[in-house]
């Protein structure tokens, strides 16, 4: 559970982006190519949801100060399991001395598991496709403006996003990612429409913030 969201998702849409900047703004300061590289590793999570609550599992372990072991990654797929393997070596997961610097990225990189987790696996291949065709930043724009819509409180309103932001494809790749957080939604003439459900905004949370990491490890 992303717990710092959603104990505030009753408040501002601003109290949510603050959080969620504080939270990730040690990615900030990665180098581009480290940069290039986490963003490749996220790929990979996005491909099986297990790897999401594996990861997320071998951090809780590292930041209560405990040594992970690498026999938690056994369950994994074959194929990714040496990709997450590396990943957490470079975050100094199996390293027991000279971990401080690694240390500042897992509180960040637990989160974006966590915020993944609280999301439909059917979100993963759309959120995979808007890695590969480097569009998060407007998907990013769009999500934070129906959340804030959403914590506006205007029960029975109805969001209408700027037609000129979104390209055909792109409104019907947001609407369906509404749609699966559980909004009522359609795409039209690259306009995205949905209908103020109150019920959304955990997921909405979660999508906002998974978005606004790739972003930052996209820049």
């Amino acid at each position: 559970m992303i717990a710092p969201i959603l104990q505030i998702v009753s408040d501002t849409v601003q109290q949510v982006k603050d959080a969620v900047k504080e939270t990730y703004e040690p990615l900030r300061y990665l180098s581009r190519a480290l940069k290039s590289q986490f963003l490749e590793s996220f790929g990979v999570f996005l491909q099986d949801e297990d790897v999401a609550s594996t990861v997320q599992s071998v951090l809780e372990h590292s930041l209560a100060g405990d040594v992970a072991n690498r026999s938690m990654l056994e369950l994994l797929n074959e194929d990714l399991r040496p990709q997450v393997e590396t990943f957490l070596s470079h975050l100094g997961i199996f390293q027991t001395t000279d971990r401080k610097e690694s240390c500042d990225l897992w509180q960040p990189v637990h989160f974006l598991c966590s915020s993944l987790e609280d999301l439909d696996y059917e979100i993963m291949a759309l959120l995979e496709a808007i890695l590969e065709k480097k569009k998060i930043a407007k998907h990013l724009e769009m999500t934070a403006g129906v959340l804030e819509w959403i914590l506006s409180g205007e029960e029975g309103s109805t969001f209408v996003s700027p037609t000129p932001s979104l390209t055909d494809e792109e409104a019907a790749v947001a609407s369906e990612m509404l749609q699966i957080c559980g909004l009522d939604s359609e795409a039209v003439a690259g306009s995205v429409t949905c209908l103020w459900n109150n019920e959304a905004r955990s997921e909405l949370a979660a999508l906002y913030s998974s978005l606004y990491a790739l972003q930052i490890l996209s820049e």
